[in-house]
C-alpha cells in the first residue's frame, strides 16, 4: 500500500492514519475491465442439468408426527424415544435432526401441551410451495452468519455466467473483511457453493469451471417471489390387498401429505410404504375426512383399480364409528335493545341469545347498523397462520 500511495495510486480518507484507503476514480473502468474476463454469457457454456432439491423427506417426517404422540422438551426438543421412533419410519432419511429442526423453523411443528403435532395450513403451503421456495430459502438461510453475503452473491453473478476460482476469492475477500480471524474462510466458501449446487440453486457447467443460477432463482431472488413449479408428478401409487400403499419418489407431495392423513407411514426409501389401518382411518375422520372422500382419493392416486376388499374394509371401519358433535357456542347478551336484535337467534336465558354457527360476521354488522356497539367481539381469520419462510430476496448490507 505504501508503494501504491508514493505513485498516486490509491490514497487514505483523512489524517489519523486510521481512515479507510480509497481507490484512484480513474482505476475503477480498469478494474471493470478485468472483472469481465471472469465473466461469460450463459449460452456460451454448456451447463450440467440442475440438481432438484427434494422434500419429500420433510413431508415423510411430517406423517411420521401424525403416527405417535411424540412428547418434547421446552424448545420443541423430542426426548430419546421420539428420535428414535423418527428414525426407525425414516431410516433412510439424511439429516433427521437438520430436516426437523427446519419444519419447527417454518412453523410446519408446533407444540401442544408438551406434544408435537403438525400444523394443518403451515404443512400445507410447505407441501403446495415447497419444491419452488425451499431451496431459495436454504440459499439465504445459509448466508445469515455473514449478513450481506446473499446479496453480494447475487450482485456477482447476475444473471451472468461466472468463473468458480473468481466467486470463490471474491466472497473469501468479503467474508475476512467483516472478520480478518476468521480461519478456513476458502474451504467455508467451497462448503457452500457445493451446497447451493445441491441445492439446485445453481448449475456448473464448463469442467465445473463456470457457475451460474439454476433458471427459476435468479428471477425468484430478484423479485423475492418464488414462481410455483408446474412439473408433472407421478400420481400412481399401488394399493395392495393387504391394505399397504407403495408410494413412488416422484409423488406429488400435496397427495403424498394427504396420504399421510389416511394411512401410517411404515418406511420412506425410493419407494415408501404406508399402512391403512383401523386406527389411521379414525385418525382421518378427525381430520374431517369420510368413506366417499377417502375412496376418491385413493381410486385418483392409484395405479389399478381399488381392490373391493379395501374399499369395503375402509367402510367398515368408518360405520363403526359413532359420530358426536360439539358446538362451541357464542352467546350475546343484550341489554334493552330488542329493537336492535337480528333474526335468528335463540333466547337461552333472559336477555342471552346464542349466535348461529358461522354467522358472528353477519349478526356483528347487523348490531352495528343498529348502533350497538359489541364488546368482547373475537377478530376473525381462517385457520392458523402458514410457512414462515421469511424474506426471499437478498438484503443488502447497508
Amino acid at each position: 500500500l505504501s508503494v501504491l500511495g508514493a505513485r498516486g495510486v490509491v490514497f487514505q480518507g483523512g489524517l489519523s492514519g486510521r481512515d479507510p484507503i480509497i481507490l484512484l476514480p480513474s482505476l475503477y473502468p480498469l478494474l471493470d475491465e478485468v472483472r469481465r474476463r471472469h465473466l461469460a454469457g450463459v449460452s456460451d457454456v454448456a451447463w450440467i442439468e440442475p440438481r432438484r432439491a427434494s422434500i419429500r423427506g420433510h413431508i415423510a417426517l411430517l406423517n411420521a408426527l401424525r403416527v405417535s404422540r411424540i412428547r418434547c422438551r421446552s424448545g420443541m426438543e423430542p426426548f430419546k424415544r421420539g428420535w428414535q421412533f423418527l428414525e426407525e419410519r425414516l431410516g433412510s432419511l439424511p439429516d433427521c435432526e437438520r430436516v426437523y429442526w427446519e419444519l419447527v423453523e417454518l412453523g410446519c411443528i408446533e407444540e401442544k401441551e408438551g406434544v408435537l403435532s403438525v400444523s394443518p395450513e403451515a404443512a400445507r403451503e410447505f407441501a403446495a410451495e415447497g419444491d419452488a421456495r425451499y431451496p431459495v430459502w436454504r440459499f439465504i438461510r445459509s448466508c445469515k452468519v455473514y449478513p450481506g453475503l446473499d446479496h453480494k452473491v447475487f450482485t456477482l453473478m447476475g444473471d451472468r455466467a461466472l468463473q468458480r476460482d473468481y466467486l470463490v476469492r471474491s466472497l473469501k475477500n468479503f467474508i475476512l473483511s467483516r472478520n480478518p480471524d476468521e480461519a478456513g474462510a476458502e474451504g467455508m466458501v467451497r462448503g457452500l457453493i457445493g451446497q447451493w449446487i445441491d441445492l439446485g440453486v445453481m448449475q456448473s457447467g464448463g469442467a465445473n469451471r463456470w457457475l451460474k443460477f439454476a433458471e427459476p432463482v435468479y428471477p425468484a431472488l430478484k423479485s423475492g417471489r418464488a414462481e410455483i413449479s408446474l412439473k408433472a408428478y407421478c400420481e400412481e401409487v399401488v394399493v395392495q390387498p393387504d391394505m399397504e400403499v407403495l408410494v413412488p419418489g416422484e409423488f406429488d407431495p400435496v397427495d403424498l401429505l394427504d396420504l399421510g392423513e389416511i394411512a401410517d407411514i411404515l418406511r420412506t426409501d425410493v419407494v415408501s410404504i404406508y399402512q391403512i389401518t383401523k386406527r389411521s382411518i379414525s385418525r382421518a375422520l378427525r381430520l374431517n375426512w369420510d368413506a366417499e372422500k377417502i375412496g376418491a382419493f385413493l381410486e385418483r392416486v392409484s395405479r389399478h383399480e381399488l381392490p373391493d376388499n379395501v374399499s369395503k374394509t375402509i367402510r367398515g371401519w368408518v360405520m363403526a364409528h359413532t359420530e358426536a358433535r360439539i358446538l362451541r357456542g357464542t352467546f350475546l347478551v343484550l341489554a334493552d335493545a330488542e329493537g336492535a336484535l337480528p333474526r335468528g337467534l335463540d333466547e337461552v336465558l333472559p336477555g342471552v341469545y346464542r349466535v348461529p354457527e358461522n354467522r358472528e360476521e353477519e349478526i356483528l354488522a347487523s348490531l352495528a347498523k343498529n348502533d350497538v356497539i359489541v364488546r368482547g367481539a373475537a377478530p376473525s381469520w381462517e385457520g392458523d397462520q402458514g410457512a414462515t419462510w421469511g424474506m426471499m430476496a437478498p438484503k443488502k448490507l447497508m
